[in-house]
């Protein structure tokens, strides 16, 4: 072990041996796949291993490599595909048209790699039209309330475009699936109709 949470780990092992500790390379290629969803950059590998070849200093030479993933733009792309499919954002609305509200993509992208602090990226979604003085980067961040299925396979009534902007605010912003307590008490959260219908109506005049 070699940090106390190391102890717990090792401790639920059962007698298992743990495997050996990844060499640096191993190191770079999970991290750069962790942060930005790619192999890591052939420049940014080559210089990783001089470094390590000339100056053995494995920790600061981990800090450069991190600086320089998480200031790729690569990194703000492969986490706001994380959350865009969690806000139900799509490309397109059907396979031959177009989804409009790709600016709001790009804000989520931008948000990440600007490093934008997570309780203002939260509510510039969910109320930025609502700030004193928004700007238009805050007005284009409340299309996370706009994202639902349109077109004429799908149910465009208001009740039902304010439960799905109710469920999908729950399970991006609260962890919480409210689907369940739409018709019953929900069986494993503390969650009922009426709790439902409580938050619904904060969704229903938009």
């Amino acid at each position: 072990p070699r940090f106390p949470l190391d102890q717990f780990i090792l401790a639920n092992l059962k007698g298992a041996v743990p495997a050996p500790a990844s060499t640096a390379q191993d190191w770079l290629q999970r991290t750069a796949r962790d942060l930005t969803g790619l192999p890591p950059d052939p420049a940014l590998r080559a210089a990783f291993e001089q470094t390590l070849l000339t100056d053995g200093e494995e920790a600061a030479m981990r800090d450069e490599a991190l600086d320089e993933l998480l200031a790729s733009p690569a990194f703000g792309e492969h986490m706001a595909t994380i959350w865009l499919q969690h806000a139900r954002y799509s490309d397109y609305l059907a396979p031959d048209l177009p989804n409009g509200q790709w600016p709001y993509r790009d804000w989520v992208v931008g948000a990440f790699n600007a490093n934008l602090p997570l309780d203002q990226f939260l509510t510039d979604q969910l109320a930025g039209d609502l700030l004193p003085n928004p700007t238009r980067d805050q007005l284009l961040a409340t299309a996370f309330n706009r994202l639902q299925p349109l077109g004429p396979t799908h149910s465009n009534s208001t009740q039902d475009n304010a439960a799905k902007r109710a469920e999908s605010f729950a399970r991006t912003m609260l962890g919480l699936d409210l689907r369940c307590a739409k018709c019953h008490e929900h069986p494993y959260d503390p969650l009922t109709p009426a709790d439902y219908s409580a938050l619904l109506s904060f969704f229903d005049g938009i």
